[in-house]
């Protein structure tokens, strides 16, 4: 988020930037953006998940430390297109998260047996790991005051997160990065 002309940090909250030392990573890239960078910024948030320390579960794929996940343009008040999204990691150097499936459903039923499906397969961010949930949403561009018609979130079963109320961290919580898994679009019908 850009306010007065500084580029700030925000974890879970938009009251105040974050502190936690878990995000330095995430800081530190936000550092080395370009003054073009920043001027392309503009009124632009960046959304997307922190990976630098250790979730519920460790990830032995992870190709970077930050995964953009959305763009919300507060100047328009409204939410990029995925599209659009794509585009912005690529001006800022950053991946997205992946991609599990790219179409249209015919049913919630056939959403819901797909989302069943894919939780019990390893994530794409390591074979040992089951993924720990799944960001559904319309492709197109949005109006913020819209947000719940176009995105929904679904958090496996049994899902244990980390007690976020530690504030200790220690270099054995810090994710290592590892080779890419291939991408394997799947679908049931």
């Amino acid at each position: 988020k850009k306010t007065a002309g500084v580029v700030e940090v925000y974890a879970r909250s938009h009251s105040a930037p974050t502190k936690h030392q878990w995000f330095c990573k995430v800081k530190d890239m936000v550092m080395e953006f370009s003054a073009e960078q920043i001027e392309i910024l503009g009124d632009m948030e960046l959304y997307g998940e922190n990976m630098f320390r250790i979730h519920s579960q460790e990830y032995g794929n992870l190709t970077n430390l930050f995964y953009l996940f959305g763009v919300r343009d507060r100047q328009e008040d409204r939410w990029l297109s995925w599209d659009e999204v794509v585009e912005v990691a690529a001006i800022f150097g950053m991946d997205t998260v992946p991609v599990v499936f790219r179409g249209v459903f015919v049913s919630t039923d056939q959403l819901s047996r797909n989302l069943t499906n894919w939780a019990a397969e390893h994530s794409q961010f390591g074979s040992a790991a089951l993924p720990e949930g799944f960001v559904v949403r319309h492709t197109p561009s949005f109006p913020n005051s819209e947000f719940g018609k176009h995105i929904a979130k679904r958090v496996r079963a049994n899902f244990n997160q980390l007690d976020e109320t530690t504030k200790e961290f220690t270099d054995d919580q810090k994710c290592d990065l590892g080779p890419p898994l291939p991408a394997r679009p799947r679908l049931l019908v």
